[in-house]
């Protein structure tokens, strides 16, 4: 059986959100989640999957680190509110765009970004606001 406190937090990690889709945006079947909130023990790929559909470090979920959840591992929802307003509505638009996206565009846009990180450069334009 499962620790209360790792079904605990991932309850907590799922917040108000749905369970299924919060299930579909982690990679797993709501089934598990499930699963794992009534006190299955995850696997260690669901606990990876988990960590980061929430946000959060596998050690963390596994009570390994002391406290609330560190930092460094914020919500993405939590960054989201960091962005100025104009990035966060190109940011919605392409979460929605992505939503939509099939399985073959999805892999291209993977594959574009990964080119796009070779680049030499990219980070240091897009970090100064340079186009």
């Amino acid at each position: 059986m499962v620790s209360p406190s790792i079904a605990a937090k991932i309850q907590a990690l799922i917040g108000s959100e749905k369970k299924g889709a919060f299930a579909r945006r982690a990679g797993i079947s709501p089934i598990s989640l499930s699963g794992y909130l009534a006190g299955k023990p995850p696997s260690r790929e669901a606990l990876i999957k988990i960590g980061r559909a929430g946000g959060v470090s596998v050690d963390w979920l596994l009570g390994l680190t002391v406290g609330d959840q560190p930092e460094s591992y914020a919500k993405p929802e939590d960054l989201h509110s960091r962005l100025e307003r104009p990035d966060q509505k190109l940011l919605e638009e392409i979460e929605e765009l992505l939503r939509d996206a099939d399985d073959d565009i999805k892999r291209h846009l993977r594959d574009e970004v990964k080119l796009l990180k070779r680049v030499p450069g990219t980070k240091k334009k897009r970090l100064s606001g340079e186009d």
